[in-house]
């Protein structure tokens, strides 16, 4: 991932995924234009706080959001939009993966393209597909995610099997949580599941971290631990290593994070509430298949080349 981002809201395409074959798949295979009607697949975005979900005490005609801004986006594997469409239809699918169909205008230099929906449909990838995913993370090797600033701001080097992962959507939290164990997966299952999972996650990764020990003496269960501390502030943004959710590069348990995340589940868990925490501060971490602020999302701006 790069902070050189132009435009900033491009995702690096994925070319080529190898499962059990191989097989091309450039992002022609989710948009695709007939008579100027485009149809896109991808993950169905939506801002945490919502113009038409005013808090009661809030008057109905006081503007919550600036004029002619959306709520909707639409994350696809090489792409995002701002999505516009009726809000009862789109409601039905939020944060899933879809299929819509519709018109591409184009935005304001350096900002997303607009998609106006007339379809929509669910798309979800099926569970053999997400599975061939990770297995095929064997084969990739991901180095590990890299800070280069202060605040915060991390490459995380996510490879194409995993970008095609991330495009399940919500469907892969299961599957993920599956591979948990797996020594030689470890670490990227742990990363997905930061940008897909919700509080189901939170214990297992927890549990699949490295001990004090271990992370002391092996450079694989401090990246594993490296996943797990990412994952868990952007599924909690508990200030468990770094100040609300990664902004301030102050590492407050290095010694012994399993344990410290350990103590502050325990001490959170019956009230932790995913859809009700304050804005996270990995604006590159992509989160779309639980929760994300379309408005917010960065992405990997290192086109990925074609394999062939």
């Amino acid at each position: 991932m790069s902070l050189m981002i132009s435009p900033p809201f491009v995702l690096s395409a994925a070319f080529l995924i190898c499962t059990g074959h191989c097989q091309a798949q450039a992002d022609k295979n989710s948009a695709e234009s007939h008579n100027n009607v485009t149809m896109l697949t991808g993950i169905l975005l939506v801002n945490d706080r919502r113009c038409d979900e005013r808090p009661a005490d809030v008057p109905k005609d006081t503007r919550t959001c600036p004029e002619g801004s959306s709520q909707w986006g639409l994350i696809t594997l090489g792409k995002q939009y701002s999505v516009r469409g009726k809000t009862n239809e789109l409601k039905q699918y939020e944060r899933r993966r879809v299929t819509v169909t519709g018109s591409v205008s184009p935005g304001q230099e350096s900002f997303m393209d607009k998609f106006d929906v007339q379809s929509i449909s669910p798309s979800e990838m099926p569970e053999s597909q997400i599975q061939g995913f990770i297995e095929q993370l064997r084969y990739d090797q991901w180095a590990e995610p890299k800070n280069i600033a202060n605040p915060t701001a991390w490459i995380f080097n996510f490879t194409r099997p995993m970008l095609q992962i991330l495009q399940a959507g919500p469907a892969a939290q299961d599957v993920l949580l599956r591979y948990l164990d797996d020594p030689k997966i470890k670490d990227q299952i742990i990363i997905l599941l930061g940008g897909l999972g919700d509080q189901k996650a939170v214990m297992p990764i927890i549990h699949a971290m490295a001990d004090r020990n271990e992370a002391r003496d092996n450079n694989y269960a401090r990246k594993v631990n490296l996943a797990a501390n990412l994952a868990l502030t952007n599924i909690t943004v508990g200030d468990v290593i770094w100040h609300h959710g990664g902004g301030i590069t102050r590492d407050a348990c290095p010694d012994d994070p399993k344990s410290c995340w350990y103590t502050w589940w325990i001490q959170h868990a019956d009230t932790f509430d995913i859809s009700k925490t304050v804005s996270r501060n990995y604006s590159n971490y992509p989160s779309y298949g639980i929760y994300q602020d379309p408005g917010l999302f960065r992405s990997e701006a290192t086109v990925i080349p074609p394999a062939w």
